[in-house]
């Protein structure tokens, strides 16, 4: 038996019997929202969410993005253990994240949240 997976529904008033005859309750069908599409531009995601109602999209598979605005201008060399840059690698590959950037993070909150 082949088993689909619906992102979305266009339905009228003439569907809702259809539909529970598929097993489909209305109170599903009300809250099935659409997919968020591809973008190929940061230019084309702008104008898509200055113009769209995001309550009728999925937005479940959002994660929070934390945007870096400040210029670095200065670099840092240093040397660790294979082990702590191995470590280090992985948790940034699990955020989805350079390394760099997770190395960045943790100074940064290091330098705000505690006294040294």
């Amino acid at each position: 038996m082949m088993q689909l997976r619906m992102d979305g529904f266009n339905w009228d008033d003439g569907n809702r019997e259809k539909c529970q005859e598929h097993g489909v309750s209305v109170a599903e069908i009300e809250t099935m929202k659409k997919k968020i599409p591809t973008f190929k531009t940061d230019a084309e995601a702008e104008r898509f969410v200055a113009t769209a109602d995001l309550t009728q999209y999925d937005l479940s598979g959002a994660r929070p993005v934390r945007f870096e605005f400040e210029k670095k201008d200065e670099q840092l060399n240093m040397r660790v253990p294979k082990s702590l840059l191995d470590a280090v690698k992985k948790r940034a590959k699990a955020r989805g994240i350079p390394y760099t950037r997770l190395i960045r993070e943790t100074l940064e909150r290091a330098m705000t949240t505690q006294e040294l």
